[in-house]
């Protein structure tokens, strides 16, 4: 196996140029301290009745960071992610098993970037168009939230990027590694008090593992912060993404792995299956404070993306899709005491759209061919909510929430020459959420909450019917859940944190992903009659300033279908595939010196299902990482080398299965040991 000895020696190098070092920012910020603000209205993290974790990289982190969301969510539990290898899928995420059936993207699970939604308004979610190395902090919200978030919330993670500091700052990094790897990022910023302005740029290449996996792409980001007066800000977002290569390698079945795990499917590579995007993205968000307990808030956005896609069979296997989507979010919020009762309320009115013009042809072998499908497909949703927040005594916290949602839908067929399949439907939803703690200490911080959750199919999946006709799949219903929580979070002694959760959750008309022969790594959907989760969540951490730091998450999860038939066949009772029943992460960060850092980190995946049978299933594997590096400062500038070892064991496992793929092609196969690593530079001159 090849190594790349310029990044070795440049990391030894650094290893030996030692100087002190002012500390490090926690992998897992502290609950006693911190605030949330995925929950709408904003508290302390400790004193939140909810399962909400929140994760902040240190320096080193921040430099190591690729071009994949998994490394970041890896400690938190009850979070289950797929797919960091295979670009043209992008990530596959699950929380309490919502997202399990994504066939590419995040369903079921609401994605919020700085406040503003990056979930389509029909429930569908990618990260592939975000620059993760701007990302300074995420928050994770387990289990449905339909009513702070609506449609497509059976977990809420929410990215904040990074503001530019006081005066002029400049970084950049550079990294390296095998099967092609390389990513090269350039930021600069200014603040003042008032004003603040971010530019960021990187580029990023993978020749892939696997044949055809190779991964090209091109982010821009703008970011600015405005004070225009004394209680009035603006904040503007744009990002831009071209990524003209992202090929698919496609699923192997068990004989194919066991003959070469780094081969594609020959169906991916005769199609030349992969895809190609454009994205744009513009936000705006403005806040006036009306008076110190009161401010108004308003959010709007408008992206557009276009996609071109290449699926490996003939008949409607090329795809071209134009998309443009939006929104406009109200909010007021105001908190109010009396007789010692504190509470806290808020409500507020959105409105969302989404546009799809989506045309399939013929796909000539990666050319395309004649036109078989063209349909206009709408989404609007018009939401209205109010959430309470309150403190009746010293002790006792309450939550609440209310929202209702209208989706309508719509599918007007341009492709006429096989009937006119134009149709509508119409979606309305109420949910909600009642949760409660208890506060004797911040020892132990007890609490239990109800929530719903609804979930619509999205646009691409009401489109995909097995007859192959247009219009809008009839049979496909939206799924909705009811969870049960109870919980607790502490802090027993300094720098020691801990929290515990268990739930149960039934959800009713659960959608189900599933292939045909005629369509090979095309999914379509259908619903299952119940299905039931239940769970145990744990997560503890210690730290020891400048010295080490612990982290321990455990999950143990019985996920089933309930009443569930198909095509005769019963599977009620059986585990919903594509979820490990457990599965524990531990980390370690140790700092040798002040200014250098060690992590190693270890997870451990037990056995999941890949078919609604349960017939087939994957092993249990462990994976191991090790990253290392430190911070060296030189005349005003901070020179950071790094390196990751990745599957430090060489463990053979799969990045990915596709659940009820046909043919038994089930398997992506996953890199064995391999080596990232590089160097940021980062300078920064404080205004005189």
């Amino acid at each position: 196996m090849r190594i790349n000895i310029t990044i070795l020696f440049t990391f030894v190098l650094a290893w030996n140029l030692v100087a002190q070092h002012e500390g490090d920012t926690l992998l897992i910020a502290p609950i006693e301290t911190i605030k949330v603000t995925s929950t709408r209205i904003s508290g302390i993290q400790l004193f939140q009745p909810l399962a909400v974790a929140v994760v902040k990289p240190d320096s080193i982190s921040m430099a190591a960071t690729g071009l994949s969301i998994h490394e970041r969510l890896a400690a938190v539990p009850g979070v289950w992610s797929l797919n960091a290898w295979n670009f043209a899928q992008d990530a596959r995420i699950s929380i309490r098993g919502y997202g399990s059936r994504a066939a590419f993207g995040i369903r079921g699970i609401k994605l919020v970037v700085d406040g503003v939604p990056e979930t389509t308004p029909d429930g569908q979610g990618q990260v592939d168009n975000l620059d993760l190395g701007l990302t300074n902090r995420i928050e994770v919200i387990r289990g449905p939230s339909a009513g702070l978030y609506g449609n497509a919330s059976g977990g809420v993670i929410s990215l904040q990027s990074a503001e530019a500091t006081d005066g002029l700052n400049l970084s950049g990094s550079t990294s390296w590694g095998q099967y092609g790897w390389q990513r090269h990022q350039l930021t600069g910023g200014w603040g003042s008090p008032k004003h603040r302005l971010l530019l960021s740029g990187n580029h990023g290449k993978w020749q892939g593992y696997r044949a055809n996996s190779q991964l090209e792409q091109t982010q821009l980001s703008l970011h600015s912060s405005h004070q225009l007066a004394e209680r009035s800000s603006l904040s503007l977002r744009f990002n831009y993404t071209d990524s003209p290569v992202a090929n698919d390698p496609g699923g192997l079945n068990e004989t194919a792995v066991e003959e070469n795990r780094q081969q594609a499917y020959v169906g991916n590579v005769q199609f030349k299956s992969g895809e190609a995007i454009r994205q744009w993205k513009a936000a705006a968000t403005w806040r006036q404070q009306l008076s110190p307990k009161a401010f108004l808030s308003y959010i709007g956005y408008l992206s557009g993306r276009s996609f071109t896609g290449r699926q490996p069979f003939l008949n409607g296997g090329y795809i071209d899709l134009q998309r443009l989507y939006g929104g406009h979010t109200l909010t007021y919020q105001q908190q109010t005491e009396r007789n010692g009762h504190t509470l806290h309320w808020q409500a507020g009115a959105e409105f969302h759209f989404q546009g799809d013009d989506r045309r399939r042809f013929q796909n000539e072998e990666g050319l395309r061919g004649d036109l078989v499908f063209d349909q206009r497909e709408l989404f609007h949703n018009f939401a209205a909510w109010v959430l309470l927040e309150g403190k009746p005594s010293t002790h006792w916290r309450y939550q609440t929430s209310l929202r209702f949602d209208q989706h309508l839908l719509a599918a007007k067929d341009h492709f006429l020459q096989d009937g006119n399949d134009t149709g509508q439907r119409s979606l309305p939803a109420a949910n909600g959420s009642v949760a409660v703690n208890y506060t004797a200490s911040t020892t132990f911080v007890p609490y239990v909450r109800i929530a719903t959750g609804f979930e619509t199919p999205t646009l691409s999946e009401l489109s995909a019917n097995p007859d192959g006709s247009g219009g809008f799949n009839p049979d496909l219903r939206p799924q909705r859940s009811i969870n049960l929580e109870a919980g607790a979070k502490g802090v027993p002694s300094r720098g020691w944190q801990y929290e515990w959760a268990v739930f149960h959750i039934l959800t009713y008309d659960e959608m189900v992903g599933y292939e045909i022969g005629d369509f090979p790594g095309r999914d379509f959907f259908r619903n299952a009659g119940q299905t039931r989760r239940t769970g145990l969540e744990l997560f503890t951490q210690y730290h020891k300033p400048s010295h080490w730091q612990a982290a321990l998450s455990l999950t143990a999860q019985h996920l089933v279908f309930g009443q569930y038939e198909s095509d005769g066949v019963s599977f009620e009772g059986n585990q919903l595939p594509g979820i490990p029943s457990w599965a524990g992460h531990f980390s370690v960060k140790w700092h040798p010196f002040k200014r250098a850092s060690l992590r190693l980190q270890t997870s451990r995946q037990g056995r999941l299902f890949i078919n609604d049978a349960n017939t087939v299933e994957q092993a249990a594997f462990t994976l191991v990482h090790l990253q290392a590096g430190m911070i060296i400062p030189v005349r005003g500038w901070q020179w950071i080398p790094f390196i990751n070892l990745h599957n430090l064991t060489n463990q053979s496992y799969n990045d990915n299965v596709r659940i009820n793929a046909f043919g038994g092609r089930y398997y992506e196969p996953a890199p064995g040991f391999f080596i990232t690593g590089g160097v940021r530079v980062q300078w920064g001159r404080e205004r005189a």
